[in-house]
């Protein structure tokens, strides 16, 4: 079927440019074969040659999953999401390091829409760290694990002791951390697993979605042009000075910018910026705001790469 996947490939790409897609030559890894083209050889990856296969044997799908062991380049998300808005159906790529969800029509979220709900979630969360909350869970898995014929409290089975060498019984490490308890019951997996599960949500939730990074976020969102609240001084105020922007010069260049901007048609962030780059000049503290919004996806990402938790 390899003659079809790539006529579909081509169609994809044909239809993919008509929306305006640009291939971007700087994920090539490799030179280009004879008779090879940057977009022939980008689209030849193998997530992309599998949603055409799909795509074939499926012509209306409202679902594709696909799993890779690689890591998904930045090609192949831009182009996925692309065809997921052409043949109007979500896409989920599950690639080594995480998982790419792709919706049509999707919109850029707005970090200031969400910030009550992010906040609501962690009250609701901190409500049920409490007996009445894990004990329809405890019932619910006694359920499953008795339709399931699973022993819960199983005692784990007893190993012989090894006799270990004189020569090496100062080197050897007999206990060990985390082994599992015989006298296992209801407060055991209440206070062990529960509790500890939903801490530890807490702990992550609190510190991604503290007060200050919340305004950070708004701020950014503030500077999408689709958001409610666009070039909003008090949204984006937090954000700026963080960056150590003049305030008093941000508030005059926004109320000059705001009546220039009215009718131009802006999808994004990036035609914001190119909108504004000209007059770089006239608007140094926003343009300079815009460039540090549009650099934080990658600088985190670098981050989180090098210094994981």
């Amino acid at each position: 079927q390899s003659t079809e996947i790539y006529a579909k490939i081509d169609r994809l790409k044909s239809k993919a440019i008509e929306n305006g897609f640009i291939f971007d030559s700087s994920w090539m890894t490799r030179s280009l074969n004879e008779n090879e083209t940057i977009e022939s050889a980008l689209c030849g990856h193998s997530e992309l040659l599998v949603i055409a296969l799909n795509l074939i044997q499926e012509p209306t799908p409202k679902f594709i999953q696909v799993v890779k062991n690689l890591r998904v380049c930045g090609h192949c998300h831009e182009f996925t999401k692309v065809i997921a808005k052409i043949e109007q159906c979500d896409i989920v790529v599950r690639d080594a390091n995480r998982i790419h969800h792709f919706y049509p029509n999707a919109k850029t979220l707005d970090y200031g829409t969400a910030q009550q709900l992010s906040l609501s979630k962690i009250e609701k969360l901190d409500r049920s760290r409490e007996q009445k909350s894990f004990e329809p869970l405890l019932e619910t898995i006694n359920n499953f694990c008795w339709l399931n014929s699973i022993i819960i409290n199983d005692k784990p089975k007893q190993h012989r002791n090894r006799t270990i060498s004189v020569t090496f019984k100062d080197l050897i490490v007999n206990s060990i951390i985390g082994q599992r308890d015989d006298n296992q019951n209801e407060e055991f997996y209440r206070t062990t697993i529960y509790y500890q599960l939903i801490d530890n949500i807490l702990i992550e939730l609190k510190d991604r979605f503290s007060l200050k990074k919340l305004q950070f976020l708004c701020g950014i969102s503030t500077l999408s042009p689709d958001s409610d609240s666009f070039l909003h001084f008090e949204s984006i105020k937090t954000f700026a000075s963080h960056l150590n922007l003049n305030l008093d010069f941000l508030f005059n260049k926004l109320t000059v910018a705001k009546p220039m901007l009215k009718y131009k048609f802006l999808g994004n962030i990036i035609d914001l910026y190119q909108e504004l780059l000209p007059f770089q000049e006239a608007f140094p503290v926003l343009v300079a705001l815009i460039q540090s919004t549009i650099t934080i996806p990658v600088s985190s990402t670098t981050c989180e790469r090098t210094f994981p938790k």
